[in-house]
């Protein structure tokens, strides 16, 4: 359709080539899977957030690896406590001495890798005779690498990264990274395990009920104005319907920041609902779309 050739046009020729810590802890709580909204703050003075971007924070070589970087405009993410001098980086493919370069500049320690989901511009692996670095150096530095559970088996052999060095993600669990939270939303439809992180104020044990939002980090679930590719394997257009309509729930002030720079670096729950995929779709108009 018109639609799918305009959401898909910037990365088709690239994204055609698709085949297929002590002071961090994981949370016995798990959420409800029904998602409700909660007030947003502005992103507190102690909070730690980058959004990296290849070719101006990292990938600066002329290596193949960092052209092909470049051309792919991935975002890797490093968020954490300022106050405790920890963070965690998603999605640290490509370079990831570089990236842990930028935030020891910072002050601060690596304590955890999360990846959003499993292709290989997010987590690593071998592409066209090019191997991209990604989980399985992270892996080598000692750091705990968490993946979706859907996607764990796929990732550890795409990378040839031991399982056991692998932990598992799944629907409503939630890390303390400081004082602060990371809530795990389940987003199937660009792959089986895709997952939106929640960033909140409070960490593990904390009650809910005196918990804000800070800002979702969407992986390829969303990106402003469309979403991640729906015609590679595994990916499902009808399964996406319901992750995005899931993600409505959110206060329309949550501020959301892409995978990728396809459409702009971030948005919010609001614009999307008000011009992107979040807008007003029944199943029959999305099923249109997507034939």
């Amino acid at each position: 359709s018109i639609f799918l050739q305009k959401m898909f046009t910037t990365t088709r020729t690239i994204a055609a080539m698709f085949v297929a810590g002590p002071y961090v802890t994981m949370a016995s709580r798990r959420l409800s899977t029904n998602i409700a909204a909660r007030s947003v703050i502005s992103i507190p003075e102690d909070f730690y957030f980058r959004q990296l971007t290849a070719g101006r924070d990292f990938a600066l070589s002329s290596a193949p690896v960092h052209d092909f970087a470049r051309q792919m405009n991935n975002f890797v993410y490093v968020i954490g406590d300022k106050s405790e001098g920890i963070a965690m980086v998603i999605d640290g493919a490509w370079d990831p001495e570089a990236i842990a370069n930028i935030v020891e500049a910072d002050n601060l320690n690596l304590t955890t890798h999360i990846a959003t989901h499993y292709h290989w511009d997010h987590i690593g692996g071998a592409v066209n005779g090019i191997r991209i670095p990604g989980i399985y150096d992270w892996a080598e530095r000692g750091l705990p690498v968490y993946i979706p559970s859907q996607e764990l088996k796929l990732a550890a052999d795409q990378t040839d990264t031991d399982e056991s060095l692998l932990t598992p993600l799944d629907d409503g669990q939630c890390m303390s990274i400081g004082k602060y939270g990371v809530e795990f939303i389940h987003t199937p439809g660009h792959s089986p395990g895709s997952m939106c992180l929640r960033v909140t104020t409070g960490a593990e044990g904390d009650n809910t009920q005196n918990i804000s939002d800070i800002l979702l980090i969407t992986g390829d679930t969303v990106f402003p104005g469309s979403c991640g590719r729906l015609d590679l394997p595994g990916s499902d257009p009808k399964i996406m319907y319901d992750s995005l309509q899931k993600l409505t729930h959110l206060d329309n002030n949550l501020p959301i920041y892409p995978g990728h720079g396809y459409g702009g670096s971030s948005s919010t729950i609001g614009k999307e609902k008000k011009s992107g995929l979040l807008r007003d779709i029944t199943r029959t108009q999305w099923n249109q779309m997507m034939a």
